[in-house]
């Protein structure tokens, strides 16, 4: 599907989101125009077929594959709550303080169970217990895939369970650097009762959201969870608080913009132009972004604010060894002396290893519109 298709397929499927969520009339749905094979795959690419089937019944279609796909998303649901809890039985055991992050809490504000599709869960938990914490996972059938190379450990048990384990809501190395200091500094987890107010939980919502939009892109999906939960506890949220430390993180202009769009975006002739352009950008990122918008976006931050030079700054940047990358290498990590020859053995390795992204990377270098040459 043509990226054109591709959005005009998205804004039907959007549309009938709006009827689900009594944001529009169901009358205002041309039944006739909807191509039910194109919003299938969109659908599915924004890990929201639950939701369109939903919406597809309201307006009295009944589609067979629609259908099959919301039962098994309501199955996953009913085995990723089961599974969460039996987790944090076992972590509340040893006294490991935890929370659980993004799907596990935004999935109970929708309308019923397994309209929120979940492929994995995100639990918080105190990482001085990170090796005890994979002990209990690997004891329950869990293979660890990820251990102690970022702020999150990766654990994987067949057929579909896949749980992230953070020992930091945020890492330092991410494109938003600034919020990794922020959510460690309030010390969540030594708090009586560990849990974030409604306040730091709408803050962390958006932050999540504009680390992954700053990256790859983040989907349809991100906006509509801002819709629910503003929709949940607007009311209620202390947005004069919130405003203060969104200008600490220098993000109250991306909340607001955000804010606007997630609560218009249901209604699309209530959008302008400029929200348009934007919207599209969450249609084209799909549920996860995209590797095209991760190299764009990387190039785009590296070549900002320069007049020339800018792409050779970024492929500078490219083959620059961090203390990071000497951390996470099993072999410099053990032997820090040799880390210098490590400027010539990454890129050869991944030419080796990894042609295919070298080349996919360098072909979206070339087209980036800049200056700089």
């Amino acid at each position: 599907m043509d990226k054109e298709s591709n959005r005009k397929t998205a804004m039907t499927m959007i549309a009938l989101l709006g009827v689900l969520f009594d944001e529009r009339q169901a009358d205002s749905i041309n039944k006739q125009q909807i191509n039910l094979d194109a919003l299938f795959i969109v659908a599915r690419r924004h890990k929201m077929l639950a939701l369109t089937a939903a919406a597809l019944e309201k307006i009295g279609i009944m589609n067979a594959d629609f259908q099959r796909a919301s039962a098994k998303a309501k199955g996953i649901d009913l085995m990723f709550d089961a599974e969460y809890k039996r987790i944090s039985r076992a972590l509340k055991e040893e006294g490991i303080a935890h929370l659980p992050l993004k799907g596990l809490v935004i999935k109970r504000l929708y309308p019923a169970i397994g309209l929120r599709e979940m492929s994995d869960m995100d639990i918080y938990f105190d990482s001085a217990y990170c090796l005890r914490v994979r002990e209990i996972m690997e004891s329950s059938g869990y293979q660890c895939k990820i251990f102690s190379k970022s702020n999150e450990d990766v654990y994987r048990k067949p057929p579909l369970y896949i749980v992230e384990m953070h020992r930091e809501l945020f890492s330092d190395d991410s494109p938003a650097p600034q919020l990794a200091p922020y959510f460690n500094k309030l010390q969540i987890l030594n708090r009586p009762r560990a849990e974030l107010s409604l306040e730091e939980t709408y803050i962390y919502l958006i932050s999540h959201l504009y680390m992954h939009y700053l990256t790859s892109g983040t989907g349809i999906r991100s906006l509509l969870d801002i819709y629910v939960f503003l929709k949940h506890y607007r009311e209620r949220l202390d947005f004069s608080c919130i405003e203060h430390e969104l200008r600490l993180l220098d993000m109250d202009g991306f909340e607001q913009k955000t804010r606007e769009l997630a609560l218009k975006f249901l209604s699309l002739a209530l959008l302008s132009r400029e929200e348009i352009d934007e919207l599209n950008y969450y249609i084209d990122s799909g549920v996860y972004g995209t590797k095209n918008l991760y190299y764009k976006n990387r190039i785009a931050e590296s070549v900002k604010g320069r007049r020339f030079g800018g792409k050779l700054h970024y492929i500078h940047g490219r083959f620059t060894v961090t203390p990071k990358m000497i951390r996470d290498d099993p072999f410099y990590s053990r032997h820090p002396g040799l880390a210098p020859l490590m400027s010539v053995t990454r890129p050869i390795k991944a030419l080796v290893t990894k042609p295919k992204k070298i080349k996919y990377e360098l072909k979206v270098l070339i087209k980036s519109k800049s200056k700089n040459k």
